[in-house]
């Protein structure tokens, strides 16, 4: 007897271990049923109000779940859908909330997709947002937007789109990076005290260097008058030293020396005023038009001596503004020389005096601009195939 009931007991005993679920149990049937959820929600109902807090905790709690890659294209989708309606409001009426709103989405959006094309993509338009942002007047963050021009400009360096990017969609998108981004880098410099006016003239030359066929690059204005403003620095500082000498200083070997380095400088300025003048030739230019033909105007006088030969002049450089400087006509020299001081031009460097579209490099006085394509980058179109359901 006492070995039965010892027996009937171990086998209660082996009963309960059996009826008492295990933690490995009980875990596999939370992860079942949120799978469930998720797929019905998702794929079954599509209620994205309550597919995406199953997709984020399916995608945290179950990493090796056969349903956590689809819940990670659920979630990037929403970053997708939510990072281009913040672009296209942005484009559609350009103000501080609206670029604040735009950053912290791709930001998000980037904290979770590592590809090449939608980090280039993202990067890029940011980029392109943050710099206009800060040239428009509306950003004041130009630490953050400097920080991004310089991402853009490497994410974008090779001329070859990556993979999955049709080449015909990616070239427009590099040319408007390459022309604008470069641009703000050297406004940027210009913009500072100290800043490095030859390394501005670096940049704006590689904005120029681009010639898209609606004038992006080459053909914008605000190009060569931040250009010029580059010179005028130069200027400054020659003029400078012209004015310390004494009357018979200037009119003897020190004060030639310095003409002969301020007048080259000075054509170089009436090169750049007169391709603002050549390309700056819609209503919207109009302000930056009016700026560089007062500037123009007291220069050719000074080189020249005539109001004569100037509209020939720009004329030159209005099919391609980036061909060389034009030769100056400038007047004889005097075999006296005058003891007066080249033109003092503006009071201080000119400055932009208008907002630039991130889509087309135009010039505007407003801070709207012409809304840029806002396509998806090819990596960041939906959502990717239901999976396959399994039964449990």
């Amino acid at each position: 007897m006492k070995t039965l009931r010892s027996f009937v007991a171990l086998l209660f005993a082996a009963g309960a271990i059996v009826l008492v679920p295990s933690a490995g149990l009980a875990q596999d049937e939370k992860q079942a049923e949120l799978e469930r959820n998720f797929y019905n929600e998702c794929y079954t109902k599509k209620d994205k109000n309550t597919c995406l807090p199953l997709a984020i905790e399916l995608a945290e709690k179950y990493p090796a779940s056969q349903y956590s890659k689809f819940a990670q294209q659920q979630i990037k989708g929403d970053l997708s859908d939510k990072f281009q309606g913040a672009l296209a409001a942005f484009y559609n009426g350009p103000d501080a909330p609206k670029l604040d709103q735009l950053i912290s989405a791709a930001e998000a959006y980037l904290a979770r997709e590592s590809g090449q094309t939608v980090n280039t993509y993202v990067t890029a338009r940011v980029a392109l947002a943050t710099t206009y942002g800060v040239m428009g007047g509306i950003f004041k963050d130009v630490s953050k937007a400097k920080t991004y021009a310089e991402r853009g400009l490497q994410v974008m360096s090779e001329a070859k789109a990556p993979e999955g990017w049709d080449q015909k969609e990616y070239d427009p998108l590099r040319e408007t990076v390459l022309a604008q981004l470069n641009q703000f880098l050297g406004y940027d410099l210009l913009q500072q005290t100290d800043g490095d006016a030859a390394r501005a003239v670096e940049y704006l030359n590689k904005a120029i260097a681009i010639k898209q066929k609606d004038g992006l690059g080459w053909k914008d204005p605000n190009n060569y008058w931040l250009r010029s403003n580059a010179t005028f620095k130069e200027y400054q500082k020659l003029n400078a030293e012209y004015k310390a000498l004494s009357d018979e200083q200037k009119t003897g070997d020190a004060g030639k020396a310095l003409l002969g380095r301020i007048n080259p400088t000075i054509d170089r300025m009436l090169s750049d005023y007169a391709r603002v003048l050549a390309t700056a030739t819609t209503p919207p230019t109009q302000p930056l038009r009016d700026a560089a033909k007062e500037q123009f105007d007291q220069y050719w006088k000074y080189r020249t001596g005539t109001a004569d030969g100037a509209d020939e002049f720009v004329k030159k450089l209005e099919a391609d503004p980036t061909i060389a400087d034009p030769p100056v006509p400038a007047k004889a020299e005097s075999s006296e020389p005058s003891a007066d001081a080249p033109p003092v031009g503006a009071a201080g460097a000119p400055k932009l005096t208008t907002a630039v579209s991130a889509a087309t490099g135009a010039a505007t006085t407003e801070t709207k601009t012409t809304k840029p394509a806002t396509k998806a980058a090819p990596a960041a179109k939906g959502k990717g195939k239901a999976p396959a359901r399994r039964k449990r």
